[in-house]
């Protein structure tokens, strides 16, 4: 059984129907960067120069704290500088594995960690995330080492934790608001235009960085016609998947700010993801659960005659693949779970094996780990794939638990160790995430010594933790 398959979904959005490709292709080549922007900006994000900073929702016995507002510089199209806001992170020692657990935002103020694909991290290790700041979701940064906090921006408008990425190579941020994607300079609090959405019939996907960010990518597609379905996680999927909807994988050189379109088709395009080692080669999929043939595609970013995405690994008809993720050396980490073929009318269906697969980008297995159990929440790896991390603890076979053993796995973190060609289950922390709203999405830092996840264990409003390893 999969504890995530009942969940409630987000609340649906008024959709449009289908673009025809020759407009489409009119939409895309108006938004040619920062210029097509201008006209929006007002609308959009706070003007330069003018009201007062926004302090951090506190604790209610915490009094406010504010700062003054301040402009980036003139040379600059927006923006404002870094600023203080209160911070007390608080500390306590887990109570099944003793670990020091440190939540970085107090109860009653919503914080929310980035998507397990995206960089988290400064090129100084201090953590990125988005928290309630005056009642709206801005970027803030946490220095543990020092000891402070800093809200970095001032837009009016919501600040998704799943459209931003780090690139700590350039200390930079992109960041996506209200149907538009900007860069925001760390340090000085500088924005700069990119690109926003032609028309409402359109959305953004999660934004990607090369590792010397030079290059953002991203998927831009139609969205599909709304329809009534029960109040459960993916239960848009079927719709969005035969709708088939025009779906284009776009870059912009951040040197220049240029888009470019570098592939397209009418399938549900995802997860687009930057190669670390080569930035030309990008990997995406065809979003669609159980219901796709083929998960994985990969495609050359640079212009070529008669080009073709190609399918990066070929899943047998029991075979279901999710959760793909890059690893520092090139390989993509993704988990994969085999169905018993007597059974292939429900998504929760009996498994045979359930593990975590390397591949390389010729579509060869590098590496393949079998779970003691269930396929676990969402998987990373640490720098030199030795440990590979996940939002749930299943240490044993499905028919070994019962059905409270599974929830109370899914509201725990484990390590997993590679032994021959298994996966060693150790338990990390309590998470206490339901997953009815938000999922912990935990990562690595980059120096491998923490792991920073997100949980709304109170009770009351998500918070951003980090774990000692």
């Amino acid at each position: 059984m999969s504890i995530p398959k009942n969940m409630p979904s987000d609340p649906l959005m008024p959709h449009a129907p289908r673009v025809h490709r020759r407009d489409f292709l009119k939409g895309i080549a108006s938004v040619g960067g920062a210029s097509a922007l201008v006209a929006s900006m007002p609308k959009m994000f706070a003007a330069a120069g003018t009201g007062q900073a926004a302090a951090a929702a506190p604790a209610a016995t915490t009094p406010p704290i504010q700062a003054p507002y301040v402009a980036a510089g003139s040379k600059d199209i927006f923006g404002i500088k870094p600023r203080e806001i209160p911070f007390a992170p608080v500390s306590y020692a887990d109570k099944y594995t003793g670990r020091r657990v440190t939540r970085l935002t107090p109860p009653g103020q919503f914080s929310n960690n980035f998507y397990f694909t995206s960089k988290s991290y400064d090129e100084q290790g201090r953590v990125l995330f988005t928290a309630e700041v005056d009642g709206r979701s801005q970027l803030v940064r946490a220095d543990l080492k020092r000891g402070t906090l800093h809200c970095l921006t001032d837009l009016k408008n919501h600040l998704g934790s799943g459209g931003c990425c780090i690139c700590p190579a350039t200390n930079t941020a992109i960041l996506q608001s209200e149907g538009a994607f900007l860069r925001l300079d760390l340090e000085t609090g500088a924005c700069k235009w990119l690109l926003s959405l032609p028309s409402p019939e359109w959305d953004f996907g999660i934004p990607t960085v090369d590792v010397a960010g030079k290059r953002a990518a991203f998927v831009m597609g139609q969205r599909a016609p709304s329809l009534p379905t029960p109040n459960l996680l993916y239960s848009k999927m079927p719709s969005e998947f035969y709708f088939r909807p025009h779906s284009m994988i776009i870059t912009i050189d951040l040197d220049t700010n240029m888009p470019a379109v570098v592939w397209g088709e009418m399938e549900n395009v995802s997860h687009v993801h930057v190669n670390p080692v080569d930035p030309d080669t990008i990997v995406f999929c065809h979003e669609g659960g159980d219901l796709a043939d083929n998960r994985l595609w990969v495609v050359d970013a640079r212009p070529r005659r008669k080009k073709h995405a190609k399918c990066l690994y070929n899943e047998k008809f029991e075979e279901f693949l999710v959760h793909e993720y890059f690893c520092k050396d090139g390989t993509l980490g993704v988990q994969v779970t085999e169905y018993d073929p007597s059974d292939a009318t429900e998504y929760d269906s009996k498994s045979l094996y359930s593990g975590v697969m390397f591949l390389r980008m010729d579509g060869t297995v590098s590496a393949d780990y079998r779970l003691p159990g269930w396929r676990a929440g969402h998987v990373q790896s640490n720098s030199d794939n030795s440990v590979i991390l996940s939002d749930a603890y299943l240490p044993q076979p499905e028919s070994d638990w019962d059905k409270k053993g599974w929830d109370e796995g899914y509201k725990f973190m484990s390590l997993n160790y590679p032994v021959g060609n298994s996966l060693r289950v150790e338990r990390l922390c309590y998470h206490g995430t339901d997953w009815e709203k938000e999922h912990p999405h935990a990562i690595f830092s980059p120096d491998d010594k923490q792991v920073l996840f997100g949980s709304h264990m109170d009770g009351t409003t998500n918070s951003v933790f980090l774990v000692d390893i």
